[in-house]
């Protein structure tokens, strides 16, 4: 078996789940994860796919981005070096985040997101205590 360095990455040979590993990883259950499935070198692997809904301040202006992403370690290092991905933020940097969520699939977590940046989402994101 071999564990990936990656963000909630998980690869497995042969089907076995890495539900069995004990202890690994401590927030993920059966009941949000999702496996999928490919073929690399003739063995089989599974690789568990989890979808992130967060929240992210500005320190130069204080202005808040909310976004979607399935690797958030990644998408918060693009965020706080100014990569010209997001033109909203490539020249706020850098970030705090503020709040996330992990969600199983990418369509629960694109409705969250979405709500988010509606009327009813702002004003409950302007209730979250704010680090700093």
């Amino acid at each position: 078996m071999q564990i990936c360095c990656c963000f909630f990455s998980i690869f497995c040979y042969y089907g076995k789940s890495s539900l069995e590993i004990p202890g690994y990883p401590p927030q993920a259950d059966k009941a949000q994860c999702r496996f999928t499935r490919r073929r690399r070198g003739g063995r089989l692997l599974y690789n568990k796919v989890m979808f992130w809904v967060y929240v992210i301040k500005s320190q130069k202006d204080n202005k808040l981005y909310t976004g979607m992403t399935n690797n958030l370690e990644r998408r918060l290092a693009e965020h706080n070096l100014g990569m010209k991905s997001t033109p909203s933020t490539h020249k706020r940097g850098p970030f705090l985040l503020i709040h996330k969520e992990i969600f199983e699939t990418r369509s629960e977590a694109r409705e969250k997101e979405k709500w988010m940046k509606s009327g009813a989402g702002r004003e409950w994101i302007k209730n979250i205590p704010i680090p700093g």
